[in-house]
């Protein structure tokens, strides 16, 4: 008689599980998107954390510090767009 109880209790227990995870999945799914961002947001966090923490041991404020930081990054990114964009239209130029 025992036995029995206990295999409902397992067998009730495993599909609720079954359930929840079901469940977990697809809200994890409905959310990639807000996930995906938070992800890349403590990516490039820690990443500009770095040149912030460098510049605050050279005696700059934090305030000062992240301006430059960024500033800094903003140029890079547009210098690079600067120099490749160019090539890119060429090249499919070349393959037209």
């Amino acid at each position: 008689m025992m036995t029995k109880n206990f295999d409902q209790r397992e067998f009730v227990y495993r599909i609720l599980l079954i359930i929840f995870l079901v469940g977990l999945a697809l809200a994890l799914w409905s959310l990639r998107g807000a996930i995906m961002l938070l992800f890349l947001g403590a990516i490039l966090a820690t990443a500009l954390s770095i040149p912030v923490s460098f510049l605050r041991k050279r005696g700059l404020s934090n305030g000062q510090a992240v301006l430059i930081t960024v500033i800094g990054t903003l140029t890079a990114i547009f210098l690079v767009g600067v120099l490749i964009i160019p090539s890119f239209v060429q090249q499919a130029g070349n393959l037209v």
